[in-house]
Formats: structure tokens, C-alpha cells, sequence
């Protein structure tokens, strides 16, 4: 009789604690390619309707924002942002005109409809697998 009450109560005690996710926060996680390769290295940025914001180092085609640093669920605009400096091999330094130069010479490796002006929506919630693949062509 002992043993049934215990037992009770243990299932009493994990119905009321649930299997949700208790901080509001979900883990998000994807791969990035570009032109068929994983894209070297980038930021993600995710923008949501609500105002909530996250983002992520992307390296060798991968990102990972973990639950403490996840995002609220929702709808958000993903952003990807990679550039391509023409040559790392400037003199040590203060910055100065060559380095200036240089800057503005960077390339941007992702096209708009990607980054800045991008359209691309992301679903982030307890039914949704919070794993982003994007294929930049």
C-alpha cells in the first residue's frame, strides 16, 4: 500500500513539473553553405517580430546558440553576414591609411536577400526542431 502511494506521488510530482522548457529559451543550431561548400566562417543574426534578438559565430558551416543563450519562441528574420578580406598580411600596427584602404576593400561574401535585406524566416518553438540548413547558391 506503501509502494501505490509513493508511486502516486512520484507521478503527481512529474505531471506538475511537465516536460516543458521552463526557462522559455530553446537551443537553435544549423548549417550554412555556400556555392556547395560549408560557408568558413560568418555570423548569423536572428530579429524577432517581438524585439527579441540572437545570434551566432558561424565556423566551418555551423552555428549553435545554447538554451542559455537561445532565443524565446516565435517567428525571426535570420540574417548571415560573411566578408572576405583581400590580404591579411598587412604590417602590425596602429591603423592608418593602409589599413583603412584595406578595409573598404572587403567583400562581402553573402548576397542581400541573405543579409541586409533578407526575407528569410526562421520558426523557433517546442514544435519546430530549432535546426536551420541554409543553401546560399
Amino acid at each position: 500500500m506503501v509502494r501505490c502511494w509513493i508511486f502516486m506521488l512520484a507521478c503527481l510530482a512529474l505531471s506538475a513539473t511537465g516536460c516543458g522548457n521552463s526557462s522559455g529559451l530553446y537551443p537553435v543550431s544549423g548549417e550554412v553553405t555556400l556555392k556547395g561548400q560549408p560557408l568558413a566562417s560568418g555570423t548569423v543574426v536572428f530579429e524577432g517580430s517581438n524585439g527579441a534578438r540572437g545570434g551566432a559565430t558561424i565556423t566551418n558551416g555551423k552555428f549553435s546558440l545554447p538554451k542559455a543563450q537561445g532565443l524565446e519562441p516565435g517567428t525571426y528574420t535570420v540574417r548571415l553576414s560573411a566578408v572576405e578580406a583581400p590580404d591579411a598580411s598587412s604590417p602590425p600596427g596602429p591603423p592608418g591609411p593602409e589599413v583603412a584602404a584595406l578595409e573598404r576593400t572587403n567583400r562581402d561574401l553573402i548576397p542581400p536577400e541573405y543579409g541586409v535585406k533578407s526575407t528569410l524566416t526562421f520558426e523557433v518553438g517546442p514544435n519546430s526542431s530549432n535546426k536551420l540548413e541554409v543553401a546560399i547558391p
